[in-house]
């Protein structure tokens, strides 16, 4: 974990970071020092129709982290950017939405052994060879009764050779789908803010 940190709520950004000479402006909303009374005004200020953008500007990233383990149940989890020998990126489409595949992290298994497990899982996707990591994404969402925050730690990944694809749709994934780079950006108009982010950062890599 490092600043600044990006977490996404409905989609909207809460940005820590060390800029302390913020200015707030249009839809925004500056706080100043992390604590869990900050956060919670955070959350609450970015569902409101009229903020964009909440600012939480602290200098100490070990306070960060303790604030962020008061107010959220953390989960972790691990995806994959997968390119194919046509330079084509493998894509999913789940609950209405073009995402990426990834999961939850099980006891027992490395953050990478996640990563190709949940790739392969949501897609039928064999053979995958993990290559550098990309980032981590965060994001807030309820489940029975917690306010969870999920870090998803991305990586990339080749193959050589495309195995049948099979979408997982117990996890409400209805297809599986090789996309082209001409194809991506009409595809990115109907996806999340975190992996657009995600798929810019593996562009960067190249």
């Amino acid at each position: 974990m490092k600043l600044p940190l990006k977490i996404y709520v409905d989609d909207k950004p809460i940005i820590i970071t060390r800029t302390s000479k913020l200015r707030e402006e249009g839809h925004s909303l500056i706080l100043h020092n992390m604590t869990p009374d900050h956060m919670w005004e955070a959350l609450q200020a970015i569902v409101d129709p009229g903020i964009d953008i909440v600012f939480i500007c602290d200098d100490h990233i070990d306070v960060v982290s303790d604030v962020l383990k008061k107010v959220f149940r953390v989960c972790e989890a691990a995806g994959g950017v997968v390119q194919n020998q046509q330079g084509q990126i493998l894509m999913i489409y789940r609950l209405g939405k073009w995402d990426l595949p990834k999961g939850k992290w099980d006891d027992g298994e490395t953050i990478t052994e996640c990563a190709l497990r949940e790739v392969h899982e949501e897609t039928g996707l064999s053979g995958m060879q993990l290559l550098d990591k990309l980032t981590d994404t965060y994001h807030v969402y309820e489940q029975g009764g917690h306010t969870i925050l999920k870090r998803t730690h991305w990586y990339g990944m080749s193959v050589q050779a495309s195995t049948s694809l099979n979408p997982q749709q117990e996890e409400g994934i209805s297809e599986v789908r090789w996309v082209s780079p001409e194809q991506l950006p009409s595809l990115l108009t109907n996806t999340y803010a975190n992996i657009r982010e995600v798929l810019e950062k593996n562009k960067n890599s190249k």
